[in-house]
């Protein structure tokens, strides 16, 4: 709250104009006190001065003839000057010759420098130095000393005629400000009391009554502009005020609605996060959050029993403290590509082995995706890791299994190879030996001359050979049967005693 009183603008106009008033007689009186005061010190200076020479002139011949009692005479004929209150006379060599008091009063009248010619204002005294100068040559020097009695009446004299009229001056002007200031203050009351009236009842139809064509009168033609446009802007501002309202509870309207979607999202988002810390948690394989210093921050039970620490004791590890030496530069080389790429989701998985606490060494398939925040900071890498040591046992077994097929199929070959190397020949020795024989029976037929029983000891060799190699490709075409036999599973096994 303000303390300072009210004052009207009346009473600021009447105080303005006698202050200005008040100040500049002040300033007037003042200047022509100090002017009147000034002239009346020289006047005053001038006149001890002539009156220290003329009793100096009158003194010459006292001082030349050494008579103090003369000096004293001389000096005694001040008195008829009552405002000089001391006066001496001294000697060249600075002692006092003769001296003058008026009554008892008891001023001290020692120079300061008995030579020197000079003119002292103080302690409510006046003194003045002269020498005393005889054919050109000083003989001594007379001090005079006057009192401001004279001053001091002139200046209370002064001073009670500047009281008398300054007062009669400022009640002169409050006489005419009381009247004139009504042509400033009467316009600006009545422009005031509009303004009040349009504060209290905010009606800005209201205007003030213009009176004069000053300024006054141009601050009451802004002024009712003003309320002009302050009315335009109401009628503008409640229009405003009306459509606010509308889309106020439209917004509102839509705010709830985006508040009850937000619930829904926020619902979801719970349930996305409760399903992820359960397949976090429950899931069966390993999970863990790594900084981009592959440091742990979290990791799932299935994670502690697959390399068999705790979780605690992964909070102080880094993943590369339970990677195996030879993978290092592996997975590093893995994960700083797959942090610095701008993808979020890897479906490349990496095969590394890992060292449980106990230092067993697994097989490790890991996947690692960063995951970022809306602005596409790292936050961390989610690790994905599955026990692949098993699969791992099993390809090498396969791998052996395939190795053990691949001989017996170039096995295969290498007897098929030989059976048709057996098949080839005793067909060949059937085949020739036929036709030997076929040609010996054409023989025979065209020559009767020759031996049958020569023909028929060829025929039975031919036929033996024949029989011989028959055979053999008989045992050899049952030998390919059961090797057939063998591989579709079909042949039988007895034990013959």
């Amino acid at each position: 709250m303000n303390s300072r009183p009210r004052r009207s603008i009346r009473r600021k106009l009447t105080l303005i104009v006698l202050v200005t008033c008040g100040a500049s007689i002040f300033l007037a009186c003042a200047a022509i006190a100090a002017y009147d005061i000034a002239t009346f010190r020289r006047e005053l200076h001038s006149e001890l001065s002539t009156v220290a020479r003329m009793t100096g002139s009158n003194l010459t011949a006292a001082l030349a003839f050494g008579d103090s009692k003369a000096a004293g005479e001389t000096l005694g004929s001040l008195a008829k000057q009552p405002h000089i209150v001391v006066a001496c006379v001294y000697l060249p060599n600075g002692s006092i010759f003769a001296k003058y008091e008026h009554g008892s009063v008891g001023t001290d009248c020692s120079p300061s420098s008995p030579t020197l010619k000079q003119t002292l204002f103080a302690s409510g005294y006046v003194s003045d130095t002269e020498p005393i100068e005889l054919n050109g040559e000083r003989v001594g020097t007379i001090i005079v000393k006057s009192d401001l009695e004279a001053l001091h009446a002139r200046t209370a004299r002064f001073v009670g005629i500047i009281d008398v009229v300054s007062l009669l001056s400022l009640a002169t002007a409050y006489l005419l400000a009381s009247r004139l200031q009504r042509l400033i203050s009467v316009p600006v009351g009545d422009l005031a009391k509009t303004a009040a009236a349009v504060s209290a009842r905010k009606d800005y139809s209201l205007r003030a009554t213009k009176t004069t064509d000053d300024e006054i009168g141009s601050l009451v033609d802004g002024f009712n502009e003003m309320l002009g446009r302050i009315q335009q802007h109401e009628a503008a501002l409640r229009a405003a005020r009306d459509e606010l309202e509308v889309r106020v509870n439209e917004r509102t309207s839509e705010l709830r609605r985006e508040i009850a979607e937000r619930k829904q999202a926020e619902g979801a988002l719970r349930e996305s996060e409760e399903r992820f810390r359960l397949a976090m948690e429950e899931g069966p394989l390993g999970i863990g959050l790594i900084r981009k210093d592959f440091r742990f921050i979290k990791v799932n039970r299935a994670l502690c029993e697959t390399l068999r620490y705790s979780e605690e004791e992964f909070s102080s590890l880094t993943m590369l403290a339970v990677v195996h030496p030879d993978e290092v530069e592996k997975i590093i080389q893995k994960a700083e590509k797959h942090f610095s790429d701008e993808a979020t989701i890897h479906k490349d998985i990496l095969e590394a082995r890992f060292i449980t606490k106990s230092g067993e060494i697994l097989w490790i398939g890991l996947s690692v995706s960063p995951v970022r925040d809306s602005n596409g900071r790292l936050l961390y890498g989610l690790a994905i890791m599955e026990n692949i040591t098993e699969r791992k046992a099993a390809e090498k077994t396969l791998l052996r299994a395939k190795e053990t097929a691949e001989a017996a199929s170039r096995a295969k070959s290498e007897f098929l190879a030989n059976m048709s190397h057996e098949i080839r020949t005793p067909m060949t020795a059937i085949l020739g030996y036929a036709e030997l024989l076929a040609e010996s029976m054409n023989c025979c037929s065209q020559c009767p001359e020759h031996s049958t029983r020569d023909a028929r000891a060829e025929y039975g060799l031919h036929l033996a050979t024949i029989r011989r190699n028959g055979e053999h490709l008989l045992s050899v075409i049952n030998d390919i049967l059961d090797l057939s036999r063998v591989e579709s599973g079909k042949m039988t096994v007895e034990c013959v005693p």
